[in-house]
């Protein structure tokens, strides 16, 4: 298993807190999920995570929140 400072990305990355950095890389390892054809090297769900956490790390990702009502964000992640 692979330990990453998620407080130092998180702050780097100008995301608000770890809890919506959990929201973003879930968003983000979803979608290379379900992306057809796309390996990845390893298997399973970790390396997907592995990989979003990468992406957001080096600022392969534009990141952007939309409030969906007054205690709640969506998280929309796209690949530079």
């Amino acid at each position: 298993m692979i330990y990453y400072n998620l407080e130092k990305i998180y702050t780097a990355s100008r995301i608000e807190n770890k809890y919506a950095l959990a929201m973003v890389v879930s968003t983000r390892a979803r979608q290379l999920s379900e992306q057809k054809g796309r390996g990845l090297e390893g298997e399973g769900s970790e390396r997907f995570i592995t990989h979003a956490i990468e992406e957001i790390e080096k600022g392969n990702l534009s990141i952007r929140t939309e409030a969906m009502d007054a205690n709640q964000n969506a998280a929309a992640v796209d690949a530079r």
